[in-house]
């Protein structure tokens, strides 16, 4: 018996023990708990003074400016069509300073978890016997009733942003129309400045333009014996050309003739001209790099072109009558607007003395283009 008594004890001592200790971590839990609800009561009290109890209402409808959306034009119009922008605008967004919940009144009931009977003083019940937790007097009726004003609160929130988009969208465009019609504007002063300068310009300018006339008809009629002497000079230089091409069929012939030893060719007008001979002896002149005369024939045909040769190879080349003249290869260019530009070789086979000219026959081998009248003979 003594024993069992002792075990006993034992037992409750350590069943006291592990009392002791959860009443302990009890307390410490009761404490976080009391001091998370307080700051909570206390934070939705300050949150209260941030929500609007109701919509601000505008005592009288607000009246503002239509924009007139009208084509500007010469034309003044008395009924000019003007915006609706006005129709839609929720003047009441504007009001601030709007009165906000109190809920310091309110703190006993946010301690309330359970709604309690005024008269009684008890928890009340629904009908079945459980007890009430929300509506008036609990702290589910306060949160209720904040969280329907901060939605309000929010819907006129996001209102005031479209509203604000909408605004934003008719400032844009008044502003794009203002500078249009403001670059119209400087344009139209514009035009209008520069009108009356000219005017006075264009009154100086009538007289200026009538000497300028008296003095083109002069200049016209001075055109015009230029445009005469022209003439006479193409009908000059197309007799010449005639001439250069029955020249170039007797030298032609002349060159077949030489070959055979000739030196004697007759032309179409029945009289002689004489030609420079091929190298009967060795040349022994000097002949210096550069531009030696130009082409004034081509004769595409017989693969031969006429040129004048300048002062400067023509003495070159005659510098030793006894050697006659130099079986030479020269190289024709032509210059243009994309620089000079490489035709073909040429061999220089006749020299005509009276005219300094020369008569070359191009090298095939050698070609790169049609040689034309212009070409550069260069060495």
């Amino acid at each position: 018996m003594s024993k069992l008594l002792k075990t006993m004890v034992f037992i409750l001592l350590i069943l006291g023990s592990i009392a002791l200790v959860l009443a302990s971590m009890l307390f410490a839990k009761r404490e976080l708990m009391v001091g998370r609800t307080r700051k909570l009561e206390r934070s939705i009290i300050a949150l209260g003074d941030t929500i609007e109890k109701k919509a601000a209402v505008v005592e009288s409808t607000p009246h503002y400016p239509a924009k007139d959306i009208s084509e500007v034009s010469s034309e003044e119009l008395d009924t000019p069509q003007f915006s609706t922008f006005w129709d839609n605008y929720a003047a009441e967004l504007e009001l601030s300073d709007q009165p906000v919940l109190d809920l310091s009144k309110q703190g006993k009931d946010l301690m309330n978890y359970y709604k309690l009977d005024p008269v009684t003083g008890k928890f009340a019940r629904d009908l079945q016997g459980n007890k009430i937790t929300s509506g008036e007097g609990t702290m589910q009726g306060v949160l209720d009733d904040i969280l329907l004003k901060s939605s309000e609160q929010l819907d006129r929130l996001n209102a005031t942003r479209q509203q604000l988009v909408d605004v934003r969208k008719e400032l844009v465009s008044t502003i794009t129309e203002l500078n249009e019609l403001k670059r119209a504007e400087r344009s139209s002063l514009k035009e209008v400045k520069n009108f009356k300068s000219n005017m006075s310009i264009l009154q100086s300018d009538i007289l200026t333009q009538k000497q300028k006339i008296e003095e083109l008809n002069e200049e016209k009629r001075g055109i015009e014996d230029q445009i005469a002497e022209q003439r006479r000079t193409i009908a000059d230089n197309e007799d010449q050309i005639a001439e250069y091409q029955m020249e170039i069929k007797n030298l032609k012939a002349e060159i077949k003739k030489i070959q055979n030893g000739s030196t004697k060719t007759p032309v179409a007008s029945g009289t002689t001209t004489t030609t420079e001979n091929v190298n009967t002896k060795k040349f022994t002149g000097q002949i210096d790099p550069g531009e030696k005369g130009v082409v004034i024939a081509v004769n595409s045909e017989w693969n031969f072109v006429i040129a004048k040769l300048n002062d400067q190879f023509f003495s070159e080349i005659m510098s030793d009558e006894q050697a006659g003249i130099p079986q030479v290869v020269l190289m024709i260019k032509r210059k243009d607007n994309n620089g000079e530009q490489f035709v073909t070789k040429a061999k220089l086979i006749q020299v005509k003395k009276s005219e300094k000219i020369g008569i070359f026959d191009m090298l095939p081998d050698w070609q790169q283009m049609p040689a034309a009248k212009g070409d550069a003979i260069f060495y």
